[in-house]
């Protein structure tokens, strides 16, 4: 063998030595990276919407049984619509939506609930959702301003029935109901939390330091133990009160402030699924401008312009009161926010930019 094949085995062997630590250390590195998006991807997936990554505690496939279940409560089979041509009409501008949804793996469903004064819509999670005969009613008779107009052009009822079943349809494919029922969740468990573990940290049992005196007598023993008796059964009494009194006003502030951030997070997602939904229709060949519509006719119904004309101090601020409180915003926010997206989509912008 010749020298320098010898110093050529000797160098192959020293390198792999040297680097086998190496590699056997960034194969680990490798499966830990591995688990630990695999732990991220199952706490933390990513909205099929938003594309950012949520919290998640409940499963969705819990949360999604929950609203199949629910379903026959909230529209029993008794209740669904017998107009057969309508069920129909509903079925097929449904079915275009779904079609280009986010998330077309839900099992979505539509049923029309044949109630002539609820004018609502509703979206249970996993993709349920609920349409009443009376809203259907006034999209088609319903004479907003501008009547059929909204910049210019005509919208036909399967636009305005797309706005309404596009944003239920945003509903369930961001997840809207999981996330509600997370919060919930915490807000219980928090407030528990609080307001029976934490006084116990808070207000705890400080004991007397003994004093040395002389040594009693049998009478004075007996009356000393008695004495101790009763003021341990005060204290003790007296630290339940002040856990009491605490915890409970420790619980109060946890749902208090639960109450007003989901409330916040209901009316951000409102927007987002007016926003969702208006994407979805355009893709489903319907117009845009039916979103629009939609909120002109919500502000008829709730006559919120001449509610936003009065300048009076109470009315100013009952009407911001009641914006805090409420889980929708108002209709002035939702048309504003809808005319912008129109408007930019009007503009020639493309709907990968406007939805970006």
């Amino acid at each position: 063998m010749s020298v320098q094949k010898i110093l050529n085995t000797t160098y192959d062997v020293t390198v792999a030595v040297v680097t086998a630590p190496y590699r056997a250390g960034s194969a680990l590195i490798n499966k830990v990276k591995s688990v630990a998006f695999s732990i991220l991807n199952t706490v933390a997936p990513r909205n099929l919407v938003t594309k950012n990554r949520q919290f998640k505690v409940i499963p969705s496939s819990w949360v999604n049984d929950l609203g199949a279940a629910y379903y026959n409560k909230l529209c029993p089979l008794h209740k669904i619509s017998q107009d057969q041509s309508l069920n129909s009409e509903v079925a097929e501008v449904f079915a275009k939506l779904v079609a280009k949804c986010d998330n077309p793996g839900l099992k979505f469903e539509i049923r029309v609930m044949d109630d002539d004064k609820l004018v609502n819509a509703m979206c249970l999670p996993g993709g349920k959702i609920v349409i009443t005969t009376a809203l259907i009613n006034k999209l088609k008779s319903s004479g907003v301003a501008p009547s059929e107009l909204v910049g210019g052009e005509h919208i036909a009822f399967q636009d305005k029935l797309a706005a309404v079943l596009a944003h239920e349809i945003g509903h369930a494919c961001a997840e809207h109901g999981t996330f509600k029922m997370q919060v919930k969740l915490c807000v219980v468990l928090t407030a528990n939390v609080a307001q029976y573990a934490l006084p116990v940290f808070l207000i705890k049992d400080r004991k007397a330091t003994p004093v040395a005196n002389k040594t009693p007598e049998e009478g004075e023993v007996k009356k000393t133990q008695e004495n101790s008796r009763r003021a341990t059964l005060e204290k003790e009494k007296m630290l339940a009160g002040q856990r009491k009194a605490v915890g409970t006003l420790a619980g109060l502030s946890v749902r208090f402030f639960g109450f007003f951030y989901a409330q916040a997070h209901s009316r951000c997602k409102e927007l987002e699924a007016d926003k969702v939904g208006i994407k979805y229709a355009c893709l489903a060949g319907y117009k845009a401008a039916g979103a629009v519509w939609l909120q002109n006719m919500f502000m008829e119904m709730k006559n919120e312009k001449g509610q936003l004309k009065s300048t009076g101090f109470f009315a100013r601020w009952f009407s911001t009161a009641s914006d805090l409180i409420a889980s929708h915003p108002p209709s002035l926010e939702r048309l504003k926010a809808n005319q912008e997206t129109v408007g930019r989509l009007a503009k020639g912008e493309s709907l990968q930019q406007v939805f970006a």
